[in-house]
């Protein structure tokens, strides 16, 4: 709608009865004078006399319970999912941040001590050579045919 005048606010209030009669009255000379203010109080008095031909809609009777209903089962699924929106929320990074605040302080706290090693720590730490060696005996079969990949280096 053209609006060089920026009136059509105060054309509508102006219809509803809502400015004050000195302004009221100030608008209704400036319509007069103005032909596309006029235009714009004849399109909103078109508009309004179409909406008032509009049949009135009742809800029906059910709409009330089905809306609370509804409202209800929204509300019980917030509640099902507030646990995440701890974590989607702000705090997610305020979370992180302390979690890993506290990391650094184990590991800080911890790397200058001695550590007594177990025994399967040992164990493993002295047979690391036997333990490779298993993992050749592991795969036997292909050692079986020894003569097969001699031929294969001499090849490459």
């Amino acid at each position: 709608m053209n609006d060089p005048c920026n009136t059509a606010h105060l054309i509508s209030a102006l219809l509803d009865g809502e400015l004050p009669e000195a302004e009221a009255n100030r608008l209704r000379r400036h319509i007069r004078a103005c032909t596309a203010c006029s235009d714009n109080l004849e399109a909103l008095v078109q508009n309004d006399a179409l909406i008032r031909e509009l049949p009135e809609i009742e809800p029906s009777d059910q709409f009330e319970r089905t809306f609370w209903s509804k409202v209800e089962s929204i509300d019980r699924q917030r509640e099902k999912s507030a646990w995440w929106r701890f974590w989607l929320s702000g705090w997610r990074p305020v979370a992180a941040g302390a979690l890993a605040g506290a990391m650094a302080a184990a590991l800080f706290f911890n790397a200058g001590r001695d550590r007594q090693l177990s025994p399967e720590e040992i164990f493993l730490a002295e047979n690391a050579e036997l333990l490779e060696a298993f993992e050749l005996i592991e795969n036997l079969d292909i050692l079986e045919h020894w003569d097969a990949i001699e031929l294969m280096e001499e090849q490459s």
